[in-house]
């Protein structure tokens, strides 16, 4: 990978849903009284997804990751590793986390226990995952100049790093 031009604000998570999402809290109101499982039902999850109100990404493995997030686009070279989704943020905050964060069961996100929230100009913007190295998640997240709009079809995940032995 090519080294990104910025130093990374960086955390970790532990998640028993093999989940990391990215989201504005704002963006995910609606589903506060809502199961707290609501975003495992698949046409639930993909629907929020494509709507550009959060992103869910399956890490493939529960357990705790170290996370790296980058306040700018992601080396060209890594795109072909990655997944991308453009997601709105309204309030100016965006919350890094497992899955099991997300607004749900009357509870709103927090970071006492792991997770990361960062301030940005409210916008939509590019989030970008990569998995290169097992339990380390490195995020780039970029302002776009387009609708929060995605078009999957099936929920999000990342492959597990091969070995490089």
């Amino acid at each position: 990978m090519t080294a990104p031009r910025t130093i990374p604000t960086e955390s970790s998570f532990r998640t028993d849903t093999a989940t990391l999402a990215v989201f504005d809290p704002k963006r995910l109101e609606h589903r506060l009284h809502d199961s707290a499982d609501w975003w495992s039902i698949p046409g639930d999850e993909v629907t929020e997804i494509n709507a550009g109100n959060v992103l869910f990404v399956s890490t493939g493995t529960d357990g705790d990751y170290l996370l790296n997030v980058y306040c700018e686009p992601p080396p060209d070279n890594v795109l072909p590793l990655a997944l991308s989704a453009l997601i709105r943020c309204d309030s100016g905050s965006l919350f890094f986390h497992a899955g099991e964060y997300v607004p749900a069961g009357d509870m709103m996100p927090d970071t006492t226990y792991g997770g990361l929230q960062l301030e940005f100009k409210p916008g939509t913007y590019r989030v970008t995952v990569l998995h290169l190295v097992p339990y380390c998640l490195e995020v780039f997240v970029a302002l776009a100049n387009e609708d929060a709009a995605n078009d999957f079809c099936d929920s999000p995940a990342l492959p597990w790093p091969k070995d490089d032995k």
